[in-house]
């Protein structure tokens, strides 16, 4: 039997179940209201000066540091990042197109 023609029997069988799903449907938009759990610290320059050098796992238990890079020559454009936390690490790099920025990279 065919994938396509075992949902369709699938869906048949739903519809006599629950007629309900036979009703026109509104044009909904899925809407989400998302309550940030974390806060965000971006020091400036000013005071990362005469500071120790920031080390990538955090000493602070449920924190995590992220470091992001970019950079764009004639050859091509990338990125790279790190985020290492208690128990995360998490590494790489990403190949943009030759058409990004410096800025998106």
């Amino acid at each position: 039997m065919e994938k396509d023609s075992y949902q369709d029997h699938q869906t048949r069988g739903l519809q006599e179940k629950i007629p309900q799903l036979e009703y026109p449907t509104g044009q909904l938009r899925t809407r989400a209201s998302l309550v940030p759990r974390y806060s965000t610290n971006i020091p400036t320059r000013e005071q990362m000066s005469g500071r120790e050098k920031v080390k990538p796992k955090p000493q602070q238990p449920d924190s995590i540091h992220c470091f992001t890079d970019g950079s764009k020559n004639s050859e091509g454009c990338g990125t790279g990042y790190l985020i290492m936390g208690e128990n995360v690490k998490v590494y790489g790099t990403i190949s943009l197109d030759s058409s990004a920025t410096m800025f998106q990279a």
